[in-house]
């Protein structure tokens, strides 16, 4: 997907999914599928992309720890802002409580940088920049 080869990521992603099919409370699934709708998404085929994100969901709904329930939530919220459904993404920031002031650490470090895309998208770069 980095090297825009979407064609063979498409394939290694439906591989791997394949591989886990079945599996509950699997991250891996759920990156998979997010990364999945992704693909789909630069391809322009946003119908898959919204499927692929609703099994994502369903997949986050299923995996057992705590620390995962605010990264499938940013997962999700930029996956949607991704999509063009930036309200989404706007209501997600909304409910997060004061995400760009705690102390950054590896499990925050992926929804801190949402959060800056989602407030860049809101026009609110100087919030961004905190």
């Amino acid at each position: 997907y980095e090297w825009n080869e979407l064609a063979l990521a498409e394939q290694q992603l439906q591989t791997g999914l394949a591989q886990l099919q079945g599996q509950v409370g699997s991250w891996p699934q759920f990156e998979g599928y997010t990364l999945l709708a992704r693909v789909k998404q630069t391809q322009g085929d946003l119908a898959n992309a919204f499927v692929l994100l609703n099994q994502a969901e369903q997949v986050a709904q299923t995996i057992p720890f705590q620390w995962t329930k605010g990264v499938t939530a940013a997962f999700l919220a930029y996956a949607r802002l991704r999509l063009g459904h930036a309200e989404e993404a706007y209501n997600w920031l909304a409910q997060v409580p004061t995400p760009l002031t705690d102390d950054l650490n590896r499990v925050r470090e992926g929804t801190y940088l949402i959060a800056a895309r989602v407030l860049l998208a809101q026009e609110r770069a100087a919030a961004a920049a905190m």
